[in-house]
């Protein structure tokens, strides 16, 4: 039997470093927290959130539809993977945002961004004097919620999609300030 010593190197490398690679599409870019949800190529019905970028990558020039490399430390644990590089699709190098503050009710409340098309709400940050109002409340656009003290979980949400001029906000809070960001990508 015949060795062949490249195939005897790769075995050995597999089992000395068990990292992977996968081919990936970017499906949601979360500039907020250098991130993506991103989808693998030979299974599109699943999806990865929160994969975070390498350092190397700029979030504002990611575009849903790139391609990318996400790096896979551990199989089995998709938390330790990283997004290595972006290739393919188009590039938003021109990308444009509209940035503001706005008081939140539990009634909403209509933010214009002037973007002129429909845009990529991204996130909201509260503005607040106290500590626990800050503790208090969610950052989350999709409705993700932060406990205080076993309180009712305060979150700011879209009650509608956003439109070619309006952004539509709410909060299970009576009243609270935010930043907000939308992005046209």
């Amino acid at each position: 039997m015949e060795i062949n010593i490249n195939d005897l190197i790769k075995q050995i490398q597999k089992r000395i470093n068990p990292s992977t690679f996968k081919k990936a599409v970017i499906s949601k870019v979360n500039i907020q927290s250098s991130s993506a949800d991103v989808y693998f190529i030979e299974n599109p019905q699943n999806i990865i959130r929160s994969v975070p970028f390498s350092s190397a990558i700029d979030p504002k020039r990611v575009s849903v539809g790139n391609r990318c490399r996400v790096d896979m430390f551990d199989e089995t644990n998709p938390s330790d993977t990283v997004i290595a590089y972006i290739y393919g699709g188009t590039t938003s190098s021109a990308a444009q945002f509209s940035t503001g503050t706005a008081t939140v009710t539990t009634s909403g409340v209509t933010i214009a961004h002037g973007l002129g098309t429909v845009p990529s709400f991204v996130g909201t940050t509260p503005q607040s004097s106290t500590m626990q109002d800050v503790a208090r409340t969610a950052v989350d656009p999709q409705g993700g919620t932060i406990n205080y003290n076993d309180e009712t979980p305060i979150s700011v949400y879209e009650y509608a999609s956003p439109d070619s001029t309006n952004i539509y906000l709410k909060s299970t809070y009576t009243s609270m300030s935010i930043k907000w960001i939308a992005i046209k990508f």
